[in-house]
């Protein structure tokens, strides 16, 4: 019964699980990052013990200024205002690391609505490679919204072989191309809107443009 109970003791002994190693060095990614006020950026820190090796931790994150920018208990980073490069720091106990972050001027965004002359075209627009609209209703809008100066590229095709190709109206390229193709370049207007027309002859018949 003596041995039983000594082999309970040591199998609880071997079973038990073992304290993390203390902290020895944080080191928080990404080491300088930049946001625009108004936006988030996230930081995450790695803990290592005195032999390299990772270990964990209760992290306690804090900025330098508040004024420039805020950080969450996740290490979520929010703009403010412009400035800086302030710190933002990761602390486990008296250990720390840190991050240096710049707050730019909060970017504008504006909209684009685009028309669709009696839904006579199947009309797609794009920044870059990515579609912000793709529509064959009578209007819509871009999504998400684009700072002045993008360049939004378009297409107008047909939705039957009864049309022929495309003419826009408000576009920065000169309509007729023969492709049903154009481009618009984003300004500051609160209210920017283009239009697409498919007429059903190759004079332009029907359009009101």
């Amino acid at each position: 019964m003596r041995n039983f109970i000594i082999l309970i003791s040591l199998a609880a002994a071997c079973g038990g699980s073992s304290a993390p190693a203390p902290v020895a060095s944080v080191s928080v990614t990404p080491p300088v990052a930049s946001v625009a006020a108004g936006a988030t950026v996230s930081f995450s820190a790695t803990l290592k013990d005195a032999h390299g090796n990772v270990t964990s931790g209760a992290v306690t994150w804090t900025s330098s200024d508040a004024t420039i920018a805020t950080v969450s208990a996740a290490g979520v980073a929010t703009g403010v205002k412009a400035g800086g490069p302030i710190t933002i720091t990761a602390a486990v106990g008296s250990v720390q690391g840190s991050a240096q972050l710049t707050v730019t001027a909060a970017v504008s965004l504006f909209n684009l609505t685009i028309d669709n002359f009696d839904s006579w075209c199947n009309v797609t627009a794009k920044v870059g490679a990515t579609t912000v609209a793709s529509f064959s209703s009578s209007s819509a809008t871009i999504s998400p919204e684009q700072p002045a100066g993008t360049t939004i590229s378009l297409t107008a095709t047909p939705i039957s072989s009864t049309f022929t190709t495309a003419k826009w109206q408000g576009t920065t390229t000169a309509s007729g191309d023969p492709n049903g193709d154009a481009t618009y370049v984003m300004t500051n207007g609160t209210s920017q809107t283009i239009t697409a027309c498919c007429p059903f002859s190759s004079n332009g018949s029907g359009c009101p443009f």
